[in-house]
């Protein structure tokens, strides 16, 4: 099933946040409102043994739970 990101981003009734962690500095990134498209939830989900970082705006990104 796809997701609508209009929908998304059309939704007023609660926040979303998505983590992700920058793999050069190990700093927590969250990403809210008109960020959220389908690279930050890939990289919000992103195992580094298993999978390549996801690159947004040229930032690699791995899972928001991996940090220094």
């Amino acid at each position: 099933k796809e997701i609508d990101f209009g929908n998304v981003h059309a939704c007023k009734s609660m926040e979303l946040f998505i983590s992700a962690t920058n793999v050069e500095t190990g700093q927590l990134r969250v990403f809210s409102d008109g960020e959220i498209d389908l690279d930050t939830v890939m990289a919000s989900a992103c195992l580094p043994q298993l999978f390549r970082a996801v690159e947004i705006k040229g930032v690699p990104y791995w899972d928001g739970g991996y940090g220094g």
